[in-house]
This record gives structure tokens, C-alpha cells and sequence, in this order.
């Protein structure tokens, strides 16, 4: 393989792109615009395929660039990518990160790299891909991602980035969403983004768009079609924002669902009925030198609307700053009174910023203050926010997580890190292994929204410790995603995924353990299972515009591919010992998912006729061959970053 890379005559230069937030995507004019951009979404109980389709067309008489840009939302696995341009096919292997480089380094010998840098939408990963193609020719850029919806707020956020950055002829969106328990509500916004001058995203306008058609109670039809004068009438560089889908399930009859197909089985849990919890909180804040002028002004914003919105009957809670060394308001947790209240914001409001940031010290201390305060009807929470990395005291990630872990026994430590300098792997494996997770806060006009947005998602806890046994022996356990979880949070959904054997019945047995606002409960349910294998088939004819949709994802995968999504984002948090790694990317290459550990590379059919027929592209014999080289990566914080070749191929005696 690697003597046909040597043995093939092309010339190409790679691209790599560096997700780096700076400047602007500024198209220039050897590029061209797109002819037609289409996004197709196919969501099965909460599992969204999302298939993106853009065709450029060169009518010129020279060759011209086409660029292909996709923001994927950060926590979607790239499944697929295909890239017809000049009659020539290529298609996306997922390979072992090692085995990927070699094909790379041998290929980056033979072109020179050129730098890329993006303006990106908040909370995204970044596939793009800058291709030549020549007059009178057609390129065609496919790309399939799959992520699994998370429920917040009573609500499953399905969001699809708009990006393109000009008014495009043909343009259409569809989603169908399909749940067995029924669909109780769904809307659709359009939320408008714009960026200051130093790639600040800023939100803009929102406003309800697209055809939303209820084909019965389990099943809703989106379509969004605008027209160029409804794109110009958005703005006249056409549509950049959020096409945003907001939907929820039917809860009404039972908190828990069970799924199951082809020898995997899923457990939604949604147990919303419980009272909160009482919760004692420690806000441990960054003041070192680098939070000062607007990152200060914004924190104490934030600060002031969390502590207008404490619970005086369900919440006590501390404040402590920290720089080179720490700082505390009071020596042990008040009561949430309207004079505490007072006294806290007095405290913010007099805060001033200096000084290095000692992380390590920053949490021990904070851990300190919950010695001998445990209690079942109370949850324990740090709300951790730092703009930059350790720089005094203990410096060495691991080692701070390390220390951290051991000194907590029943805290969940929630880390939110502020503008660019924050180091979101550290910060979000450092939650990770305490019961908690992480948020990026962008540093704009809106920072104290997104401070108060995420303290009053984890404000709402109704139950801790939560446990559940499957008692079957049909239940595969060795194969169980997470199965213990430190909260529930109002709103949101606890999700278990596994396999089964041909045993397993029409039912299955859990023991389920929890804390909750009146002590331990546990209980023994036995559940009833929604077998899929054809009970719940999609009715094709009543979507004539596009009967392509409903099967981008096959029912009999949905499950299995749950139960991926699952594991892999339990092998990712956990220490990466050479099992746990192994396990990565045997999972990953086996289903192709992109993962830190495993990487996409484009090949090309050599040898091989790809003739059209309709919408479908026939293989005739030949071979295959690496072209174009995707040095595609996550980082440990699920960023996606797809390396993409090529730019500018020529390809002699074709």
C-alpha cells in the first residue's frame, strides 16, 4: 500500500487545520460557492444520525478551490466522510492513530503543509477539507456524524451548525425524530451568530423556523427550506448560526423505558416526580492576574444571580477565592438568608485579582470544608471555575487529580473553565473522576449567562448515589455501560446500555439503590421491554420529499450504537492504562468512530469505475488506494480535530 502511495503520480498539498479561534474563514475569489447544502437528520430514541451533503460546481474555465467546513457538536462521534471531486471517489477509513501517521508522514513528504486558522461556533469540533476542482467538474462532500442526545431542562437539544457564510440556491434541512413513548412537545429556533473582531461568538436574534409536521404521536416530520430571499432577508452573508431542535418524550406513564433489538438492550430513566435535594456548595473562584478587567466584571455578575437564586430551605454554601494562595468569606457554610445573601454580595463586589493560580491547594482546602458534614438527604458540590492552568503549589495535572480523588469521598466537583487559556482536558477529566463534569464559559458579552445557566442546571438535583443492578442473567454485565451515577438533576436522564443473550424475556429485573430528600430508597422493578424487531417500523410514504431520511440509520443499529456511544465516553474517562486503551480502539475500529486513539484516513478507489445511478454511486472492479491523509483526532476532551488532505490534485493517466 504504501509503494502504490510512492508509485502513484499526483500532486498535492495538505491541509492542516488547527482549531484555533483568531481569525475569520474568508473566502477568496479562486474559491467557490456552494451550489446546494443539504443536512439530513434521522434521531431513533434519542440517537441522532446527521448526514451532511454540500455539492460545489465549477463553471468556469479554470480550475478553483472548494472548501468543505463542518462544525460537529463536541460530544458526536464522524462515522463516515466521502469526497467525490472530478469524477474520482474517496472515502473514509478509521484506522489506528500509529497506523494512520505512517500513511501521513509518507504522504506529507510529497506536499507542504499550510496552516488554517477558524472562526468556530461554541462547543463544536471542526471537519474541514479544501479541495481543487476542475473546470466543468463537480466535487461532492459527504459527511455522517452520530451523537447521542442529552436531555436538559426537560428538554433533548438536537442543534445543527450553520456555518457556509453565503446565500446558497439550494438549501434544505430535515429532520424526522422517532419515539416509541411519544413526543410531547417539539419546537424548532433559528438562532442567528455573529462574531466581534476578536472571533467573540455573539448570539444574536432567535426566532421559530421550519415546517414542523406531526405524523402521529410517536413521529415528527422538520423541513426548512429558505428561500435566497429569506437568507437575504437574515443577513446578507447568508444563514450562520444554531438550527436548534427542541423536543421531549412522554413521561406520563412510566420514568423508566427499556429498548432492545438484535442482542442489545437501552434503559432510559428519567425519575423527575422526587423532591430536590438539600445542598451545601462551595464556590471556589479564580482571582489571579489573568481574570482581571472583563472576566471579573463578568464572574461577579454571574455570582450575584446564583446567589439571588440559593434556596434558603434547601441550600447552605461557602465562598473562597484563590490565586497564589486562598482566601475564604467566612470559616463554615451559611444558610442561604436574604442577610447572608447581602453579606456575599458584598464580598464579590470588593473582589480584586493578582497573584499565580495553585489549583491543587485551591480544592484540597475546599474538600476540607465538607469534614464531618455527610448526610443521604444532603448533596455535596464545588463549583470550580479557573481561567488558566496551575502555576504555583503542586503543577502537574495528574498529580492534582490524583490528590483531589483521594481526598474525596462524596463531593462532586463541577470545573468550569473561563476563555482560552484554560486547560478543558485537564479541567474535564479532573471532574470527571469526581462525580462532576466540565463547561467551557467563552469569554463575551455573555459570560454571566453561561456561568448562571450551568449552576442552575446542577442546582437541580433530586437524587445521589444512585445504582442499578440488572438482576437477569440475559443481561450481559461484564458489557454495562455506567451503571452508578453521583446525581440526577431535574430534567435530565440517566441512560445504561448493554448487551443481552437470546434468553433474555419480554421484561427485565433491576434492583435500584438511590439517596434521596427523605433517605435511602431502594426498590426492585421489574420492566417491561420494548422489543424493536418490527413493532415500530417508519412509514416511508409519508415523507415523499425525502423517503431517503428515515434510513439513514438503520433500527436494528440503534441500540448497538447506543451502547457504543456509551462505552467508548466510559473507556475515554478513565485512566489510560494499555487495557483500557486496547479496549478504545478495538471499539472504535470496529464500529468506525473517530476517538483520540483512532484517526480517519481518506482513500481513494484507484482502478475503480464509480458510476452514478441516481443517488446511489456503483462500484466497478479496481482497487483501492490512500490518497488523502486525515490525521483526525479528539482530544481528551472529545474535541474533534479531522486532518484532511488534499489541495490542489492532479492525477496523470486517470
Amino acid at each position: 500500500m504504501m509503494k502504490d502511495i510512492e508509485n502513484n503520480m499526483f500532486i498535492f498539498q495538505l491541509l492542516l487545520f488547527g482549531f484555533v479561534l483568531g481569525s475569520e474563514v474568508v473566502a477568496d475569489d479562486s474559491s467557490l460557492n456552494i451550489h446546494s447544502f443539504s443536512v439530513m437528520s434521522d434521531i431513533k430514541f434519542r440517537y441522532a444520525t446527521t448526514r451532511v451533503e454540500t455539492v460545489f460546481k465549477n463553471t468556469r474555465k479554470s480550475s478553483a478551490l472548494a472548501v468543505f467546513h463542518v462544525n460537529i457538536p463536541e460530544n458526536a462521534f464522524v462515522s463516515n466522510f466521502t469526497m467525490e471531486v472530478n469524477g474520482s471517489v474517496f472515502v473514509g477509513d478509521v484506522l489506528e492513530k500509529k497506523q494512520a501517521k505512517e500513511i501521513y508522514d509518507k504522504a506529507a513528504q510529497r506536499g507542504e503543509s499550510a496552516g488554517y486558522v477558524g472562526t468556530e461556533h461554541r462547543h463544536t469540533s471542526t471537519f474541514h477539507v479544501m479541495v481543487s476542482v476542475e473546470a466543468q467538474k463537480t466535487a461532492v462532500f459527504t459527511l455522517t456524524y452520530q451523537e447521542l442526545l442529552r436531555r436538559s431542562f426537560g428538554k433533548y437539544k438536537h442543534v445543527i451548525h450553520l456555518t457556509n457564510k453565503q446565500i446558497i440556491e439550494n438549501f434544505k434541512i430535515e429532520v424526522f425524530i422517532s419515539e416509541l413513548q411519544g413526543i410531547s412537545r417539539c419546537n424548532v429556533e433559528l438562532k442567528q451568530v455573529s462574531f466581534e473582531k476578536n472571533a467573540v461568538e455573539i448570539r444574536k436574534e432567535t426566532k421559530e423556523v421550519g415546517n414542523i409536521d406531526y405524523k402521529n404521536n410517536k413521529q415528527v416530520y422538520i423541513n426548512y427550506e429558505p428561500s435566497v430571499s429569506d437568507q437575504k432577508a437574515l443577513s446578507s452573508q447568508g444563514i450562520t448560526g444554531l438550527f436548534e431542535v427542541n423536543y421531549d418524550v412522554d413521561w406520563k406513564v412510566s420514568s423508566n423505558m427499556v429498548y432492545a433489538i438484535d442482542g442489545y438492550f437501552v434503559h432510559f430513566y428519567a425519575p423527575d416526580s422526587f423532591p430536590s435535594l438539600q445542598k451545601k456548595i462551595v464556590f471556589m473562584l479564580d482571582v489571579s492576574g489573568s481574570m482581571s478587567g472583563r472576566k471579573l466584571k463578568q464572574l461577579k455578575k454571574a455570582m450575584t444571580g446564583i446567589l439571588h437564586s440559593l434556596k434558603q430551605a434547601l441550600d447552605t454554601f461557602m465562598i473562597g477565592i484563590f490565586s497564589s494562595g486562598i482566601d475564604w468569606m467566612t470559616d463554615g457554610f451559611l444558610p442561604a438568608s436574604k442577610e447572608n445573601i447581602n453579606v456575599a454580595l458584598n464580598y464579590i463586589d470588593r473582589l480584586s485579582t493578582g497573584g499565580g493560580t495553585n489549583i491543587n491547594e485551591a480544592l484540597l482546602t475546599s474538600l476540607n470544608k465538607f469534614d464531618n458534614l455527610k448526610s443521604s438527604e444532603t448533596k455535596n458540590l464545588i463549583f470550580f471555575l479557573t481561567d488558566g492552568q496551575p502555576t504555583d503549589g503542586v503543577v502537574d495535572w495528574f498529580t492534582i487529580i490524583k490528590n483531589v480523588a483521594k481526598a474525596n469521598s462524596d463531593t462532586s466537583i463541577f470545573t468550569l473553565g473561563f476563555g482560552e487559556n484554560s486547560d478543558m482536558n485537564f479541567l474535564k477529566q479532573l471532574a470527571g473522576a469526581n462525580g462532576g463534569f466540565s463547561r467551557k464559559i467563552y469569554v463575551a458579552a455573555d459570560s454571566r449567562m453561561q456561568i448562571l445557566n450551568l449552576y442552575q442546571e446542577i442546582s437541580r438535583i433530586l437524587l445521589k448515589n444512585i445504582d442499578i443492578v440488572y438482576l437477569d442473567d440475559a443481561i450481559n454485565r461484564t458489557t454495562l455501560t455506567e451503571n452508578s451515577f453521583s446525581y440526577y438533576f431535574k430534567g435530565s436522564e440517566i441512560v445504561v446500555a448493554g448487551t443481552t443473550s437470546e434468553d433474555l424475556k419480554e421484561d427485565i429485573s433491576i434492583l435500584l439503590t438511590m439517596d434521596t430528600s427523605s433517605g435511602l430508597k431502594s426498590e426492585k422493578l421489574k420492566l417491561p421491554i420494548e422489543n424493536l424487531n418490527g413493532e415500530f417500523q417508519l412509514g416511508l410514504e409519508s415523507i415523499p420529499q425525502n423517503p431517503k431520511l428515515t434510513t439513514l440509520q438503520s433500527l436494528h443499529t440503534i441500540t448497538r450504537n447506543t451502547w457504543v456511544h456509551l462505552t467508548l465516553k466510559k473507556l475515554l474517562n478513565l485512566e489510560r492504562t494499555p487495557k483500557v486503551r486496547d479496549q478504545i480502539i478495538s471499539i472504535a475500529l470496529k464500529y468506525g468512530f473517530v476517538t483520540p486513539l483512532t484517526s480517519m484516513v481518506v482513500v481513494q478507489n484507484m482502478g475503480m469505475k464509480m458510476v452514478r445511478d441516481g443517488d446511489r454511486l456503483i462500484e466497478r472492479s479496481g482497487k483501492r488506494m490512500y490518497l488523502g491523509i486525515s490525521c483526525g483526532n479528539t482530544s481528551f476532551s472529545y474535541y474533534l480535530l479531522l486532518v484532511i488532505g488534499c489541495l490542489q490534485m492532479y492525477f496523470q493517466n486517470w
